[in-house]
């Protein structure tokens, strides 16, 4: 087991990729690679089935740099630990519950904790600094986007679209290349090959120094994660609001959209129309992932 829940669909969805980050399309370049000093450092998980937590330490180390412009190496033993549900200590991380943790409660340096051991021990040893939660918060993410289309083209359009504009990888899972579910860090494309390049967490004997490619199929969940927190674009909808966070839940998910670009009415009566567009796009939400389901369990 390399760590991670098997995924048929996104087990969790904070927020609909293209009303966060625009459409997809547009075009792109044969191949592209991220700079490897915007894809962390190379991590080996060893024995444990640590491989979410190292892709998060690897971004998070990213993302430290595009912002602070400067190398700081991030625990993957403290996202192991802190970023892991007890309840799947028998079968690894679910991988959007671990980003989600982080969007909440962040990570540390590795200066802080420099260790990596194989669970219960690992969440044991967490459990027993809690002083490191509060500079762990210095470290979150304000949010994640799942690239879960049905349609392969606009998935490898949306997946091109977070590495360039993002500037940094994006989580992934493959459910069946290596053998059993894992997770590793997509750092760009070879279209010509039908490939996504990506940074394993083998250490550097794995691939052309911990570097490979995999076909795009191969990929059954990704997750673009957003350093800055998401907000509304709604004036009326302040963050005070009792409904605030029923409001962009509903609008991030692609339910609700407002009144105007700036707009909302929160107090405004609903029609039985609006009513019937708003279940219909929640219908259509829960085909597209029935669509997905489908496809993965009839996979040959």
């Amino acid at each position: 087991m390399n760590g991670v829940v098997k995924e048929y669909v996104t087990p969790t969805r904070l927020y609909d990729y293209e009303t966060v980050c625009g459409a997809v399309g547009g075009t792109y370049p044969e191949y592209y690679r991220l700079p490897d000093e915007y894809t962390g450092t190379l991590k080996d998980q060893g024995t444990t089935q640590a491989c979410v937590a190292c892709v998060i330490a690897e971004i998070a180390e990213a993302i430290h740099k595009q912002t602070m412009q400067e190398d700081t190496e991030m625990s993957e033993g403290y996202a192991y630990g802190a970023l892991r549900d007890a309840e799947s200590d028998h079968c690894g991380m679910v991988t959007g519950k671990a980003i989600d943790y982080w969007r909440k409660l962040g990570t540390v340096p590795k200066s802080y904790f420099d260790v990596l051991q194989e669970m219960p021990e690992m969440r044991d040893m967490v459990e027993k600094v809690p002083e490191l939660a509060e500079i762990a918060s210095r470290y979150k993410i304000g949010g994640y986007a799942s690239i879960g289309y049905a349609d392969k083209t606009k998935r490898d359009l949306a997946i091109k679209k977070a590495i360039t504009e993002q500037g940094h990888g994006v989580v992934a899972v493959s459910n069946s290349a290596f053998g059993s579910p894992h997770c590793i860090q997509l750092v760009g494309w070879d279209d010509s090959r039908n490939k996504y390049l990506f940074k394993n967490s083998w250490g550097e004997s794995y691939g052309d120094n911990g570097f490979s490619a995999i076909d795009k199929d191969s990929i059954n969940a990704a997750y673009a994660v957003l350093p800055q927190e998401v907000t509304l674009p709604f004036e009326d909808v302040p963050a005070d609001h009792w409904a605030y966070k029923y409001i962009k839940n509903m609008y991030f998910n692609g339910v609700m959209n407002g009144t105007g670009e700036t707009t909302f009415e929160p107090d405004k009566p609903l029609t039985r129309a609006e009513a019937a567009a708003i279940l219909y796009r929640i219908l259509k939400a829960t085909d597209e992932r029935f669509e997905v389901l489908n496809k993965v369990l009839n996979e040959k």
